[in-house]
């Protein structure tokens, strides 16, 4: 699955594109100036790079978060 961000000023179309999850995206959050953080109906959380949008952490439980 894909997210997007976007900026609530001057943007017409998104910040950025991530890539990686399976499943829905359920929540994000913009953890620090540089990292991402999302979470996933795949039972993932993944931190991105902001600047990048590559996934550099991936943590993975057997149950719902």
């Amino acid at each position: 699955k894909i997210f997007c961000v976007f900026c609530c000023y001057n943007q017409v179309g998104p910040m950025a594109t991530f890539e990686g999850h399976t499943q829905c995206v359920s929540a994000v959050i913009w953890s620090e100036r540089d990292a991402i953080v999302s979470a996933s109906w795949d039972h993932s959380i993944r931190t991105w790079d902001a600047e990048t949008n590559i996934n550099t952490e991936t943590l993975v439980w057997n149950h719902d978060l």
